[in-house]
């Protein structure tokens, strides 16, 4: 088992880092001047502080920071503008909430995202905590759009809003035919997205390409090779090495895809039938014996790498949170020189695991996925442990 643990960490190691895409874009310094470029496209979670980019495909990698470029975009993908001025600080956290409603402003120069440009301006900048939305048109500078959560008088048990960004908006707006629409808008990306983007009159498939989140149900069954080993003390006769035998396992996985990071992101858990059975001989040359069967609770994360609009690679790691078995599960064993049976109830202990695979047109996928050592015997002092690799074949059935 340590041989298919050695390799799968490698091919994820080298998958994982191996995916750098560089993707056509363009840049526009301090001077005005406008270059043809291609841009690594990170899909920032958070707007960037930084960009790398190269000349040409064989050019080397170079980086831009904030006070050089004006304006960055990456072809049907993404836009962001640099915009120097105040920013609400506030943080949204409910354990940090502020007790009063005005913002706390800060002088700051950013990038912000473009989520919807014409004659009216949407933007957004996220940092580690918030989201934050700003305005402009031909008569308005960049300006943020203020929403706030507050404790008023510090009473820590109702936080109430200031919603002052319908009122911008209903400003901004003043004379068109919007105003209802805007008396009740949430101030989130989607909604504002929408609505700047009626405005308009922008074809659907060109508004922020900030993804959707999606739920995906698998069907996963497979076969699992499995070994353990029974240990006491070191030069016991009672030590064992069980040999590895193939069994089934079969699991449904439900997947929800992260709304971010052009969905590269998911967080997985797929309850799993597995089972084990083997014979054979300890250290003292008599017979030995380990069965059980469980349904195992895994959850985790996975990140997908694209190959093209079909086919992508990806690798997630999950932690199984419980165990149930089912029916008995046993350790027997005879004591050398004897014809005495001990026989010992099994208790599994947790482990995690690591997985790579393939995934056509979020249909089909096949994956091999290594897991750590799982004690089996957690009740006594000597230790028993299993070891699994699985194949895995899945068919999305939702």
């Amino acid at each position: 088992m340590s041989k298919h643990l050695l390799f799968l960490l490698l091919t994820l190691s080298t998958s994982f880092f191996a995916q750098v895409k560089f993707e056509k874009g363009y840049l526009i310094k301090n001077n005005d001047e406008r270059s043809h470029v291609l841009i690594k496209n990170e899909d920032w979670l958070k707007n960037p502080t930084q960009i790398t980019f190269k000349a040409t495909e064989d050019g080397a990698q170079q980086t831009a920071q904030i006070n050089e470029i004006k304006e960055f975009g990456i072809d049907n993908f993404s836009r962001y503008v640099r915009f120097t001025g105040k920013i609400d600080v506030s943080t949204d956290n409910l354990q940090r909430l502020t007790h009063t409603s005005e913002p706390v402003w800060e002088t700051q120069t950013v990038w912000l995202k473009v989520l919807s440009s014409g004659k009216r301006n949407l933007y957004s900048y996220r940092d580690k905590e918030n989201d934050r939305f700003f305005y402009s048109d031909e008569s308005t500078p960049i300006e943020q759009l203020v929403y706030k959560r507050y404790y008023p008088g510090g009473n820590t048990s109702n936080a109430v809003s200031n919603n002052y960004y319908r009122q911008q908006l209903q400003t901004y707006f003043a004379g068109e035919e919007v105003g209802n629409k805007l008396r009740l808008i949430p101030y989130k990306e989607g909604s504002l997205t929408q609505f700047f983007h009626a405005y308009n009159e922008l074809p659907k498939q060109t508004v922020s390409t900030a993804e959707k989140s999606k739920f995906n149900l698998y069907a996963r069954p497979g076969i699992s090779i499995g070994s353990a080993d029974l240990l006491f003390e070191e030069g016991s006769t009672a030590n064992a090495t069980f040999e590895s035998n193939i069994g089934p396992r079969f699991g449904i996985e439900l997947e929800y895809v992260l709304p971010f990071n052009r969905n590269k992101w998911s967080v997985i858990t797929e309850p799993t039938f597995i089972s084990y059975k083997q014979t054979g001989k300890n250290s003292g040359n008599t017979d030995v014996s380990v069965k059980f069967a469980a349904i195992e609770i895994p959850m985790g994360f996975r990140h997908y790498m694209y190959l093209n609009s079909s086919s992508k690679l990806f690798v997630d790691a999950v932690f199984n949170v419980a165990n149930f078995q089912v029916g008995e599960g046993n350790l027997q064993y005879i004591v050398a020189g004897t014809t005495y049976q001990k026989y010992f109830d099994l208790s599994l202990g947790l482990n995690m695991g690591f997985g790579l695979g393939y995934n056509f047109k979020d249909k089909f996928m096949i994956q091999a996925r290594q897991y750590t050592r799982k004690e089996l015997t957690t009740n006594y002092v000597f230790e028993t442990g299993y070891y699994n690799f699985s194949l895995i074949f899945g068919y999305n059935i939702l």
